[in-house]
């Protein structure tokens, strides 16, 4: 109610207003005589009938109203949904509820014709007590550490990578889970020479993931946090991660 009036103050001053002023018209002596002051004093009554009647309607509309919100908050924390994540390693492919998120594209030391995927993946399931209708995937921030040792370090700049993902689910069930495929292309035979076999890189990633729960309009933020070492000469299945971490932002 006081968040109504705040928001309403003109609009209740002048009600309040219209009010006062309109029994004091109908009521004022005046020599005209245009209104006998017995039809004045019906004319405020039947109007006062009305203005009663509207504001009781009101009174009804507004309760109902709050009951509902009440209703849809307690729905909300009852039925809310909760992320967790972690790092699998999959007997087989997953195809469903999916999505992939590719580093390093773009860049001129790799092929972004030629890409592979991790052999591990990140799993985001949802074991609240309510289902998710929407899923955003953003990814914030990539980046890109030296771990090995190159022979020629200074000459591979890392600063022109950029990165590409893409992700919305519609809907995700109580206990359900979508699966995270992470992909990087390979480095150009003509590169090779100027990094040892045994060089790696190190990335930095993170992740927003948003959601919005089937009782509830407002999102929930969701950051998770990792590292990858991925070997520039070997196979991209070898990546390994570590240092997760997962927390709802707001």
């Amino acid at each position: 109610m006081k968040n109504f009036f705040e928001k309403n103050k003109k609009t209740v001053l002048l009600f309040l207003g219209g009010i006062l002023f309109f029994p004091l018209v109908i009521l004022c002596p005046s020599s005209v005589g245009i209104i006998p002051r017995d039809i004045g004093i019906a004319i405020v009554g039947y109007g006062g009938a009305i203005l009663g009647g509207f504001l009781t309607l009101y009174g009804v509309w507004w309760t109902i109203e709050d009951n509902n919100r009440n209703r849809k908050k307690e729905l909300a924390l009852q039925y809310c949904p909760i992320l967790t994540a972690d790092i699998i390693e999959p007997d087989k492919p997953i195809t469903q509820l999916c999505s992939e998120m590719i580093v390093l594209y773009g860049h001129p030391y790799f092929d972004d014709s030629d890409l592979k995927y991790t052999k591990n993946l990140i799993r985001i399931c949802n074991v609240g007590r309510g289902e998710i209708q929407r899923t955003r995937l953003r990814l914030e921030e990539c980046r890109i550490l030296a771990a090995g040792s190159f022979d020629e370090a200074e000459q591979m700049d890392l600063s022109g990578s950029y990165i590409l993902s893409d992700g919305i689910f519609q809907f995700i069930p109580i206990n359900g889970a979508f699966y995270l495929y992470v992909g990087l292309p390979s480095l150009k035979p003509e590169y090779y020479g100027q990094i040892k076999k045994e060089a790696n890189i190190r990335l930095e990633l993170s992740l927003e993931i948003a959601i919005e729960g089937a009782f509830s309009m407002e999102e929930q933020i969701y950051r998770l946090h990792f590292f990858m070492d991925v070997p520039l000469r070997k196979n991209v299945e070898e990546c390994r991660f570590d240092s997760m971490t997962f927390m709802r932002m707001e």
